[in-house]
């Protein structure tokens, strides 16, 4: 080797080196960054011994990251569904709470057994009406409260659409930039990374899957198979409901035109954030509501007062609970809403001028419905018959998802409050899992794509030891070329 290879090979090691050097530097300042990959540099050596730097290439692994993608809209769509399903009224739903309707219901019937048992003492009769008043506000309350949890799952999956529009936007361009560089030594690595980590986010709200093209560039499709992005984005719309009511049905998400939430879906997604709030906002909630309404009703029904005549021809009318469709009795299929209009009857309200002496002789719609004729102090008949009526089993739509069938209003509403706190530790039970396995595919992925900072510290070592190596070697040579020089120069 002459001394002029020898000089370009010893710089084209310290270029290399230095490189090198950058590259580490890029590892260890990315290293933080979980959509960062580590990076790796591919030297191509000549036959004068000399090298260039041929490529900048990343590690991947598409097999772990589709894991990941996979995993991380199984997780959002389980949080969002177990969080949704923790802002139902709590208190309302809970058998062991004294504000639970099963609770409420419980202290209602001993409210009546109290005054059966002395129907002469006002006190107790006004309790009675205190208790149905808690219960009627309770119901009320619980109705508002999953409209609101509806609207406000409409209006988040509108947040969320809109996020998918920002981000099909910027993976446009990243993509675009990937494309561009196609068949050329361009490093898009770091657009790579940008590319993957914006998928990432997408995953978040609907599940997605990425296939890469052989010009580099990917398509991405949802879950159910509808298409986000090909050769173009692909607009994803929402109309948002401005206002919830029982019965109301919120819009499907639209994905180039095509439904990809709601039951007429054909390509409905199951995972991320927006199938998790959708099946709330349209399934878990109203189901909820119609149970609040299946209790609503049947304790309308269990107070209703009736014609007393020997000949009844008048017909069943509000006794104890009034509703908006007063003076009628609901019947079946219940009255969607009706949780959210069951009052106390004002004319037994005595903070509404009314009298609850009504609910001890009947009466309360009219000389048709008075039972106690007499108007004896100790007429405990009426009150009795409440009791009777309220622990009389009777039917409840099996559409509700608690236990239907024939049973009373207590035990009903026992059973629509294990519904709920069985949906919710499934609920959380699901979120947890899934979680878990978000964060084992994240940190497979990590291990095989991520950088670590021991390795990165080592290799940055054996550069510059190399780089010290190169140094010395032109020093050595700059010395020669000074000798060679100088024995030939001629001296004067």
């Amino acid at each position: 080797m002459t001394l002029s290879n020898a000089f370009d090979a010893a710089r084209s090691a310290l270029n290399q080196n230095s490189a090198r050097s950058t590259l580490i530097s890029r590892n260890i300042a990315g290293a933080s960054n979980p959509d960062y990959t580590r990076k790796t540099i591919s030297i191509n050596s000549n036959s004068f011994g000399t090298a260039s730097i041929d490529a900048i290439s990343r590690a991947a692994d598409r097999v772990l990251l589709a894991t990941t993608l996979d995993s991380t809209s199984a997780a959002s769509a389980a949080d969002v569904r177990s969080n949704a399903l923790n802002q139902l009224d709590v208190n309302a739903s809970d058998p062991n709470n004294a504000n639970g309707l099963p609770s409420l219901i419980t202290g209602l019937q001993t409210a009546i057994q109290t005054a059966a048992a002395d129907p002469s003492n006002a006190v107790s009769l006004n309790a009675i009406t205190t208790a149905a008043s808690k219960l009627a506000t309770t119901l009320n309350s619980s109705s508002a409260n999953v409209d609101q949890q509806r609207a406000y799952a409409d209006q988040t999956i509108a947040s969320g659409v809109a996020t998918i529009n920002t981000l099909l936007s910027q993976f446009d361009t990243v993509n675009q930039q990937i494309k561009a560089a196609a068949g050329s030594n361009a490093d898009v690595t770091g657009a790579m990374d940008s590319r993957d980590g914006i998928v990432k986010q997408i995953a978040q709200q609907v599940g997605v899957t990425m296939v890469i093209q052989p010009d580099g560039g990917a398509s991405l499709y949802t879950d159910g198979g509808a298409t986000l992005y090909d050769r173009g984005v692909r607009q994803v719309t929402f109309t948002p409901t401005s206002v919830f009511g029982p019965g109301s049905t919120g819009q499907a998400v639209m994905v180039d035109g095509i439904p990809i939430t709601g039951a007429g879906s054909p390509m409905t997604s199951k995972t991320g954030a927006i199938a998790g709030l959708a099946d709330f906002r349209d399934n878990l909630a109203p189901q909820y509501q119609s149970q609040l309404d299946g209790v609503a009703r049947g304790l309308i029904e269990a107070f209703a007062e009736t014609d007393q005549s020997a000949t009844p021809t008048l017909p069943n009318a509000p006794g104890l609970f009034s509703w908006s469709g007063a003076p009628s009795i609901p019947g079946q299929p219940t009255q969607p809403g009706i949780a959210g209009s069951i009052k106390l009857n004002p004319s037994v309200d005595p903070t509404q001028a009314g009298s609850s002496l009504l609910l001890r002789d009947g009466g309360i719609n009219g000389a048709g419905y008075v039972a106690n004729a007499s108007n004896y102090a100790s007429f405990s008949a009426n009150l009795q018959g409440m009791l009777t009526s309220l622990t009389a089993p009777r039917g409840f739509d099996v559409t509700t998802g608690a236990a239907a069938g024939s049973q009373n209003v207590g035990a009903f509403a026992a059973s629509s409050s294990g519904w709920l706190a069985s949906a919710r530790q499934s609920a959380t039970a699901t979120a947890t899992y899934q979680d878990s396995l978000k964060t084992q595919a994240t940190t497979a992925l990590s291990n095989v794509t991520g950088v670590n900072i021991d390795d990165e510290m080592s290799r940055m070592l054996e550069v510059e030891n190399s780089y010290q190596t190169s140094a010395r070697l032109l020093t050595t040579i700059d010395s020669m070329f000074t000798a060679l020089f100088q024995a030939t120069v001629p001296t004067a």
